[in-house]
């Protein structure tokens, strides 16, 4: 034990900050090898064969431990959380996280905004059912700006969360609770959920606490190659931009607007669809997101690819001035 605390004291003198991080992670697991995390990461038998693959197992680790505590809960826990045997593709640590994994010969992508559900906001638990849902009608209309009337909100918990119904829309428990509201702090989930009407989102498959999976894509990469293409590709770029115009009396407003951002799916190969929509808002939410920005100058309203123009009088910047295309 001596032994290892004083290689750890020489490593920490003279090592970058990222291999700072990386030595304390590994050594606490060293030290802590009776924890439940290092425990289920021997029963598993999967060794992690970098930092990359630790984190992500040690994410899911703790995802799936807080589950069998009955802290969460989600249509996907069970299966990812009945072997542990994950084999990790990939992970993105960057706005969110977004984890890759291959289970049963498919990829499965798991998204989420923060690592642990603790690093959310929750309501109290006492708060009774009726005020939770009143909550959740006020944070989708928030968000989006649809108007959606009191008397919906029992219809709008069935498509936010499909274990209502499935469970024949008996009370939520805390951890059905607490889930949900995790998944409603983001604004990504919300958009993929509620508007998959708009043909330009992927499909969320399941969730499990706070990270939900989203339909595969293919990422769309711009490659010099594929400038002989670029009349489809135009195309099908056009078609994406109509269908945003199209989403019923509410125009959606792309603020992000860059290839990498796009993918393709097998149900609908020819048109993009939008991978990351962190950015993707109705006409209403942006024009409010614009209007209560305070400016100087026109370039106080550049909101990423979404520009206004500063009114000198208010001091506030305006509606949007360019369009998706």
């Amino acid at each position: 034990m001596t032994f290892i605390f004083s290689l750890l004291t020489l490593y920490l003198i003279y090592s970058s900050n990222l291999l700072k991080y990386q030595f304390l992670l590994i050594a606490s697991n060293f030290l802590n090898i009776t924890d439940w995390n290092s425990g289920a990461i021997v029963q598993t038998g999967v060794a992690p064969m970098n930092f990359t693959d630790f984190r992500a197992h040690q994410i899911l680790l703790d995802l799936c431990k807080a589950y069998a505590q009955q802290k969460l809960s989600g249509d996907l826990c069970n299966r990812l959380c009945y072997y542990k045997k994950w084999n990790i593709l990939d992970i993105y640590q960057g706005n969110k996280i977004v984890i890759t994994i291959k289970d049963g010969g498919q990829e499965v992508v798991l998204k989420s905004q923060h690592s642990n559900i603790n690093e959310f906001e929750h309501l109290d638990p006492r708060v009774n059912e009726s005020l939770f849902f009143d909550a959740i009608l006020g944070v989708v209309n928030y968000n989006l700006r649809l108007g959606w009337p009191s008397h919906y909100k029992h219809h709008l918990i069935e498509t936010l969360w499909p274990m209502y119904v499935r469970k024949g829309r008996s009370s939520l428990s805390e951890a059905d609770r607490r889930s949900l509201w995790a998944l409603l702090s983001q604004d990504e989930y919300i958009t993929f959920r509620v508007l998959p009407l708009t043909r330009v989102t992927p499909k969320i498959i399941g969730t499990c606490g706070h990270f939900y999976q989203v339909e595969t894509l293919v990422p769309f990469h711009m490659k010099g190659y594929y400038m002989n293409l670029k009349a489809k590709i135009l195309l099908h770029l056009m078609g994406t931009l109509k269908l945003f115009d199209e989403f019923l009396n509410e125009p959606l407003q792309w603020c992000d607007i860059k290839f990498d951002n796009l993918g393709l799916a097998a149900d609908y190969p020819k048109r993009f669809m939008v991978m990351d929509a962190d950015m993707l808002y109705t006409k209403s939410r942006l024009k409010a997101v614009l209007t209560n920005r305070m400016c100087q100058q026109d370039t106080d309203c550049h909101y990423f690819d979404c520009y206004a123009k500063c009114n000198n009088e208010t001091g506030f910047c305006g509606d949007r001035t360019n369009s998706n295309l």
